[in-house]
């Protein structure tokens, strides 16, 4: 007797906690699509990142890890060859991001990326199409 009340506890207990897990899983909107392109630049690593905004333009993220800390880099975001963001970025605790918006234009979007380390004058590239 107690083995059924016991397994019939489990059960209902079960039962409660997944129904609400279930139903917030399926109430949720569906995910943009994205592009996302990785790779190396030296003993660094890179996500380039390419999604659709809330309000309709691609929001362009690059994200670099295992960069050296506090040196500074110039970043370059081209749009099928027109710039549309350029700032600079320090590296923070060997990361650094930096996220640029763009009109969606009618076909295909090709993001590049150009990012040159102040302090070495190297340059690397990344580039994704949307």
């Amino acid at each position: 007797m107690r083995r059924i009340i016991g397994s019939g506890l489990i059960a209902l207990v079960v039962a409660l906690v997944a129904v609400p897990v279930f139903a917030v899983a399926g109430s949720a909107a569906p995910a943009a699509p994205a592009v996302v392109k990785s790779g190396a630049w030296g003993s660094a690593h890179y996500a380039l990142t390419l999604t659709k905004s809330d309000t309709g333009k691609i929001e362009s993220e690059l994200h670099v890890t295992k960069a050296v800390s506090g040196q500074t880099w110039r970043i370059k975001m081209k749009d099928n060859g027109v710039l549309f963001f350029t700032g600079t970025r320090t590296v923070r605790q060997h990361e650094l991001e930096a996220k640029g918006l763009v009109k969606n234009h009618a076909g295909a979007e090709t993001i590049k990326v150009i990012a040159t380390n102040k302090a070495t004058g190297r340059t690397f590239t990344a580039k994704a199409t949307f």
